[in-house]
């Protein structure tokens, strides 16, 4: 990843913290706990990051599902996630 795309990356992930704080400022009758919750609460216990991983997995699966796969080997990584890879299940085609 070369050093534009990670600060892009960065600076896109910032101005999406920066926006949802000031909807919840602007929305919230307590805003500070609600940034607490959003923020900090999903990392103080095991249960929390289980349940992030629950709620994840369907999108992220959803997600691979629907990309377009052109230009990809048979047995790519995205390919053996998805279950599309009837013919070389666990190993290389060659």
């Amino acid at each position: 990843m070369s050093r534009f795309e990670l600060l892009r990356t960065l600076l896109a992930v910032g101005i999406a913290v920066v926006f949802a704080v000031v909807i919840i400022f602007l929305v919230s009758s307590q805003p500070l706990e609600a940034i607490y919750k959003f923020f900090v609460a999903p990392l103080t216990s095991f249960r929390y990051i289980a349940n992030i991983i629950e709620l994840m997995t369907p999108l992220l699966f959803t997600g691979l599902a629907v990309t377009p796969d052109e230009g990809l080997q048979p047995c790519s990584g995205r390919h053996v996630l998805c279950g599309r890879s009837c013919g070389c299940p666990g190993g290389d085609p060659a």
